[in-house]
């Protein structure tokens, strides 16, 4: 179909779902909500807010005033709309960073060249655009993807950097969906052009958006540089295949990301939709009889795009051979399938961990990660996948070969850790937080353990202190020994770290909370540990990356391995190994490795809540501290850490 044909049938889909659009307005006037959708894609999207930690106790105790008689509909609904309310000072920012990623197609000729559309990154050599922009390889190979044709700070136009398509590489096109997919020909330097521009992470999951939320779209409407329009556009309807929502587009916006608050492709923009009488004919702004080749005196009433997760889902059903498949899944794990869940697990086993068949490199050595905690449940390769991204990306900026997943050995002691806690502290998810406990005070009065609450008290003590926190030492004396003081120590510093980093005070909580559990019991750090070694291999050198409270894990596990087996590199990232409260209760009962390492690597970044009491250099021994600048919103990610070329490269030498 080409651009008009798509219009007609965007314009007829627009016409056949306005009864939905009034119910769904009467549905916001009733509950007095900006937002409106079925309470399970609700729920995804509360789900997804908190995980990224914008849902805050504030907005939570507002959303939910009597929450034991409020419908929980319409109590999600008030969350989104009150984390909606402000948006966090980067927001400008991290778009322009995210505008970088989007392109203007043009035909490969003399300037000016003529524009074609728009496109946008999607891994460091995929671009995306719609099937009526380029329909097929030949016109793919005529044209070029010009990237930073915009103007600067000074309104001055910046210098343009051209690449060409690559349709030989790969080219995928789907003309009723209306995308294409295409490879991306290496720059002058042979650096991809996302090595330079950043790419967007296309998400498979629900949760990106809800109707009445924001859209934000960055393209060239006409060709022109670079243009953006955000916050005056929502989210209208959501049909199975496209989404409908108002924003101000014009022709040459083919091929546009749509954008939530949160700066994720919620949709690939394709087609403008002009308001029609009712025999179907086009109307002008003033209501009169108007034709498509007049686009300036259309009135048009709203916009469609083709959802992310469909088109995620039929360009990876494809009969795809393994060059191809290989170079979709450099779009990173968040894109892929989640792979099949075993029989066992789904019968409420718990999750084993990977092994591997081989060792990851020519060197010989296993590469073992050690993942940190709140993984019950979840599916262990597609957590090892998570992992192997990151370090993927760093091992590519080191000209490091990458490794494959199956080469690595990944324990899982999720289901594990979580089954050894004691009753009070088992099952307690993010949502189960946002939701069902509503705020982080909830998250403290918990009744576990007298011990484990002092010593979760003491560690986030002393994270506070480390970022400054007076000490009221007369305060503290008052309420030793009760429970609301206990609740109030805990609650006063888990506020002064939370406003003093980038992680919301429940990821926070949550993380200190399980690490004092782990720490306390020492059941439950046996059975951790046990789930641990029974993954790793009898004899041989093994490269040991940990993450978070798995870093506390890999200090323990040094200290219980086989004699037959040596630790080539360690790699501590986002760890509270800095704690004395932590240090002082491993295995070894201070900062000492139990047996001697060749290489320790810690990496932390300052935004990182976790790695607070980093860096370990002034009471480690033997350690390298490398500070990492990870991305705003994921200062504790594992896949942010492992990208960092000098962490990436210490594997990769003793890989190789």
């Amino acid at each position: 179909m080409n651009y008009q044909e798509q219009v007609d049938a965007a314009t007829r889909r627009y016409r056949d779902t306005s009864p939905e659009r009034v119910a769904i307005n009467q549905q916001k006037a009733r509950h007095l909500a900006s937002v409106a959708d079925s309470t399970v894609q609700l729920q995804a999207r509360v789900d997804r807010l908190a995980r990224a930690g914008l849902v805050h106790a504030d907005s939570l105790l507002r959303a939910a005033p009597k929450p034991h008689s409020m419908d929980r509909t319409i109590l999600l609904e008030n969350i989104i709309d009150l984390t909606n309310e402000l948006q966090a000072a980067n927001f400008l920012s991290r778009g322009a960073q995210t505008a970088g990623t989007v392109g203007r197609i043009v035909g490969d000729e003399a300037e000016p060249r003529t524009p074609w559309g728009t496109g946008f990154l999607i891994a460091p050599s995929l671009i995306v655009t719609n099937h009526h922009v380029l329909p097929d390889a030949n016109m793919a190979s005529s044209a070029l993807l010009e990237l930073n044709y915009e103007r600067d700070l000074e309104n001055q136009p910046t210098s343009v950097a051209a690449y060409r398509l690559d349709p030989c590489m790969l080219f995928l096109t789907d003309e009723r969906l209306d995308y294409t997919v295409v490879a991306v020909a290496a720059g002058a330097g042979n650096d991809a052009p996302g090595d330079t521009f950043g790419w967007n992470r296309l998400i498979r999951e629900q949760g990106k958006i809800v109707i009445g939320e924001a859209v934000n779209l960055i393209g060239h409407p006409g060709g022109r540089r670079k243009e953006i329009t955000i916050r005056e556009n929502t989210l209208v309807y959501q049909l199975d295949d496209f989404l409908h929502y108002t924003s101000d587009t014009q022709r040459g916006s083919s091929g546009s990301p749509a954008f939530n608050d949160q700066w994720e492709v919620v949709a690939l923009h394709h087609a403008a939709i002009p308001a029609t009488d009712e025999h179907g004919n086009w109307l002008s702004l003033d209501d009169g009889p108007v034709g498509p080749d007049r686009p300036d005196q259309v009135r048009w009433v709203a916009n469609e795009g083709l959802r992310v997760s469909v088109l995620l889902d039929d360009l990876l059903a494809r009969d795809l051979t393994d060059s191809q498949r290989r170079l979709l899944t450099t779009m990173g794990p968040q894109a892929l399938p989640t792979p099949a869940t075993p029989a066992l697990e789904r019968a409420g086993v718990p999750a084993a961990g990977l092994r591997a068949d081989r060792p990851a490199g020519g060197s010989g050595a296993h590469l073992v990660f050690v993942h940190g905690r709140g993984q019950q449940g979840r599916e262990p390769a597609r957590l090892r996948l998570n992992w192997l991204s990151g370090l993927a990306e760093g091992l590519s900026r080191g000209s490091f070969a990458p490794v494959a997943a199956a080469d690595i050995r990944f324990p899982f002691y999720g289901d594990v850790f979580a089954s050894a806690l004691p009753e009070s502290l088992r099952d307690r998810t993010m949502n189960d937080l946002v939701i069902d406990y509503r705020t982080t005070a909830f998250a403290v009065q918990i009744p576990v353990n007298e011990s484990t609450r002092e010593l979760y008290a003491r560690l986030l003590e002393q994270a506070a202190t480390r970022a400054g926190m007076p000490i009221r030492v007369s305060t503290v004396r008052e309420e030793e020994g009760l429970a609301d003081g206990l609740v109030r120590r805990i609650r006063r510093s888990l506020g002064w770290v939370a406003d003093r980093s980038r992680l919301d005070e429940i990821v926070i909580a949550t993380v200190f909370r399980d690490v004092a559990a782990y720490l306390d019991q020492p059941a439950v750090r046996d059975r951790v540990l046990a789930a641990v070694l029974d993954c790793l291999p009898d004899a041989g050198r093994i490269v040991l990356v940990s993450h978070s409270m798995g870093t506390v894990v890999a200090m323990d596990l040094i200290a219980r391995l086989p004699a037959a087996l040596d630790v080539e590199v360690l790699v501590t990232a986002g760890s509270p190994l800095g704690l004395d409260s932590v240090t002082d209760r491993l295995l070894t009962a201070g900062p000492r490795l139990a047996r001697p390492v060749t290489t320790w690597i810690n990496a932390w970044c300052p935004a990182d809540a976790v790695a607070i009491g980093c860096p370990l250099g002034d009471d480690w021994p033997h350690v390298t501290d490398v500070i990492t600048n990870n991305a705003d919103g994921r200062a504790h990610d594992i896949a942010e850490y492992l990208g960092d070329v000098r962490v990436a490269q210490a594997i990769g030498i003793a890989l190789k």
